[in-house]
């Protein structure tokens, strides 16, 4: 779809500012297309932008992360579907992905949340795809900031947490280096969606 620099700034700026209703509108006026077809646009959009590269100390935490985790097996189970219906949802929602294509779509919110259930193999092995999807804050307008579940993932249960009990001293300090990196270059996002001491906790845990 062909716009304008000037205009596509205009829409990227509706998207950040999580207004996706404005997006549409200026994407059928910059465009004079079909709302149907803005729509899909955005949707094909939010496909893509997990692929795209990112820039700058995010690029360099996540290359840190993606080598610590490289080489994690897929699991059998992403939850103990043993326990419960939601467990067995959350498992078969994980199941039917991998890290190169999870979508912020997969990964719910904080009331309907597959992260919490899952095992620690389980989240060792999404681990970068879901630092992935963190850094790139405004790519989902329709969906709060990823990082606030993330955030509380990683700070779960304290010293019972069971990610960090599955995970390698080096696979602990490049969590450790995630979350200090958010608190250096994020500290207004994380504000703003009231993670400051879900991401302080977090810290004092992997950092240990």
């Amino acid at each position: 779809m062909p716009l304008s620099p000037e205009r596509m700034d205009v829409v990227m700026r509706a998207i950040h500012e999580e207004q996706p209703a404005l997006a549409v509108l200026e994407l059928m006026d910059a465009a004079a297309c079909k709302k149907s077809e803005a729509l899909a646009w955005l949707a094909h959009r939010e496909v893509c932008v997990p692929c795209l590269p990112l820039q700058g100390p995010d690029a360099e935490v996540l290359g840190v992360v993606a080598d610590a985790f490289a080489g994690m097996e897929r699991p059998d189970h992403f939850t103990d579907i043993t326990c419960c219906e939601e467990c067995r949802d959350h498992d078969a929602t994980l199941a039917a992905t991998c890290p190169d294509t999870l979508q912020r779509k997969d990964l719910g919110t904080l009331g309907w949340n597959p992260l919490s259930f899952c095992t620690g193999e389980a989240t060792a092995y999404l681990f970068p795809a879901l630092v992935r999807i963190t850094l790139h804050r405004n790519a989902w307008p329709c969906y709060e900031w990823y990082g606030c579940q993330l955030l509380w993932k990683l700070a779960q249960d304290k010293s019972a947490n069971t990610f960090w009990h599955f995970c390698t001293p080096r696979q602990r300090q490049a969590v450790a280096h995630l979350l200090a990196h958010l608190l250096e270059h994020w500290a207004d996002l994380i504000s703003d969606y009231q993670c400051d001491d879900e991401c302080l906790a977090a810290l004092t845990l992997w950092a240990e």
